[in-house]
This record gives C-alpha cells, sequence and structure tokens, in this order.
C-alpha cells in the first residue's frame, strides 16, 4: 500500500486533486515489481481509494487513466480536506489517496496462509489444490 496526497488550489477541482494524490502514491513505489515475481504488469490488481469532501464530483474514469497498465478499480469516499482560502472566496481543496496492488494467485502456485499457533506474522504457503480441504483445519 502507498499513501498520497493531492490538491487544487486554484481550481477547485476534486477530480484533479484526486489525479495528484494518485501520482504522489505512485511517485513512492515502482510498479515493476510484478517482473521481479514473474507476473505480468497486466495482471496486476490496483485498488484504489480516494477521499476527497465532495465524492461525487470525481470523474473516476479520469483517475483510472492514470495507470499506464494493470486493471485498476477506484472507490471514492468522503475524505480529504477543503480549507477555505483566508483572504478571499473560495476552497483550497486537498485528496488523500492509498493504492494497494496485488495479483491472483496462478493456477498450481502456493497461496498464503497462516499457520495455526503462529506467534509472529509468517507467512507460508501451501498448494492452491489444497486450499479448500484446509480452510476449516486452521479456523
Amino acid at each position: 500500500v502507498q499513501f498520497g496526497q493531492g490538491h487544487s488550489i486554484r481550481h477547485e477541482d476534486y477530480t484533479a486533486a484526486a489525479e495528484m494524490a494518485v501520482r504522489d502514491a505512485l511517485w513512492h513505489n515502482s510498479l515493476t515489481v510484478a517482473e521481479a515475481f514473474g507476473f505480468s504488469k497486466e495482471a496486476m490488481i490496483i485498488e484504489v481509494e480516494v477521499g476527497v469532501q465532495r465524492p461525487e464530483e470525481v470523474d473516476v474514469e479520469r483517475i483510472i487513466k492514470v495507470f499506464p497498465y494493470g486493471r485498476p478499480s477506484v472507490r471514492v469516499v468522503h475524505g480529504g480536506l477543503d480549507i477555505p482560502k483566508p483572504h478571499r472566496d473560495g476552497l483550497n481543496i486537498i485528496a488523500n489517496a492509498a493504492v494497494t496492488v496485488r495479483w491472483a494467485p496462478r493456477p498450481g502456485h502456493g497461496v498464503p496462509v497462516k499457520r495455526a499457533g503462529q506467534r509472529h506474522r509468517g507467512i507460508s504457503t501451501i498448494p492452491a489444490s489444497r486450499v479448500g480441504r484446509c480452510r476449516d483445519a486452521h479456523s
């Protein structure tokens, strides 16, 4: 998960602030991690959550276009800040974004599971073919 912040100081544009927040989050991380793990960039599942004071004013399609590849989904929620300008009418708009990247498990590869009795956050894998049989054993 990466976090970003964006703003619209002159135009009171919630979409522009949201786009800037998403781009800021992306600058904190490189989406080339896909290749390091043998996944295609197009297979990335990208989940975006953006907070602004007026979610209904954000053009979600413009946010999706920020991503050059992957399968982005965008959820806009109430958040961010609208700060009145001190010496004239209008608002300074601030948006916050969280961007999460993941991949669906590939057939035949292990999926992460938490082992019963683990005292730390260690993750192990089991073959995907055994997931259905193991769920109840560790609940």
